[in-house]
């Protein structure tokens, strides 16, 4: 089984994401956050995901969204809110993973998210290959997405195992022909790779 590639998503499969903490951070009450703001922070947000704009640009592109309000350097510091702690013991996992497998990180994430990520969590040093969406302009889940990580990797879909916490990115893993698990917990993870003899 030396040939697999496994690859990882990294939101709430590595490090745990608290969206409401974006708002939360700038003082604004969950029911006017969601009322007011969450469809147009999130169209914001993806589309800062999916490569479209520079991050200064996207920080911009929230100030006017909140008329202003919030200098650049709060809203950074919100957006850095977002991103909890590491998902206990899967740092060890991977670390045992890439120690018998090529690893690669596969993320709908942006420069700011990553870069901060990076510094501050050891876990990302253990992969060799990162499919970041702000980097490819595409994102989980579409076709694009995954025919870029499969040109990339140059091996067959069967041989790659891709592990995500959202059902609708396995599904188009599983679409691409790549083998999906589902990201519950560390100990369910364990078992999968089990079940396909990874471990």
């Amino acid at each position: 089984m030396k040939n697999l590639v496994i690859l990882f998503d990294m939101g709430n499969v590595l490090v745990s994401i608290h969206p409401g903490a974006f708002t939360r951070h700038l003082g604004i009450d969950p029911a006017t956050a969601y009322r007011k703001y969450q469809t147009r922070i999130l169209s914001i947000v993806r589309k800062y995901e999916g490569g479209g704009g520079t991050t200064e640009e996207y920080l911009e592109e929230m100030s006017r969204l909140f008329d202003g309000r919030f200098d650049l350097d709060l809203i950074r510091e919100a957006m850095l809110k977002v991103v909890g702690t590491p998902i206990e013991g899967m740092e060890e996992l991977v670390s045992l993973i890439a120690s018998k497998y090529e690893t690669g990180l596969v993320s709908n994430t942006n420069e700011l998210h990553f870069n901060y990520c990076r510094e501050t969590f050891s876990t990302l040093r253990h992969f060799s290959r990162f499919y970041l969406s702000y980097q490819l302009s595409s994102l989980k889940p579409t076709e694009t997405y995954y025919n870029t990580v499969l040109a990339d990797l140059k091996v067959p879909p069967s041989s790659i195992v891709f592990v995500d916490d959202l059902e609708e990115n396995i599904l188009g893993a599983r679409k691409s022909g790549m083998s999906a698990l589902q990201f519950v917990s560390r100990r369910q993870l364990e078992r999968d790779f089990r079940s396909l003899n990874v471990l």
